[in-house]
């Protein structure tokens, strides 16, 4: 497992071998805690790699947008009100 911190927000990734030699990988985006209420999103990634890292590091960029766009829009909520 990796994680990284983005904002407000740890993306966690996943992956897991399915069959000789091919790869799935999935992100949970969480709220860190002290940051308010706790909500995740899990998105696996569909495709299947032949390289692992491959899947993790799409994996990762997928999530580390998600958690971008998740921060950016609690960030503007927060400015509205």
């Amino acid at each position: 497992m990796r994680r990284r911190i983005v904002g407000n927000y740890a993306v966690q990734i996943r992956c897991n071998e399915v069959s000789a030699g091919c790869f799935k990988s999935a992100y949970i985006v969480e709220r860190l805690p002290g940051a308010g209420k706790k909500y995740f999103v899990m998105i696996s990634l569909l495709e299947t790699f032949d390289d692992r890292e491959v899947a993790i590091e799409r994996a990762m960029a997928r999530g580390f947008n998600h958690a971008q766009w998740l921060n950016s829009s609690l960030e503007r909520v927060a400015a509205e009100d």
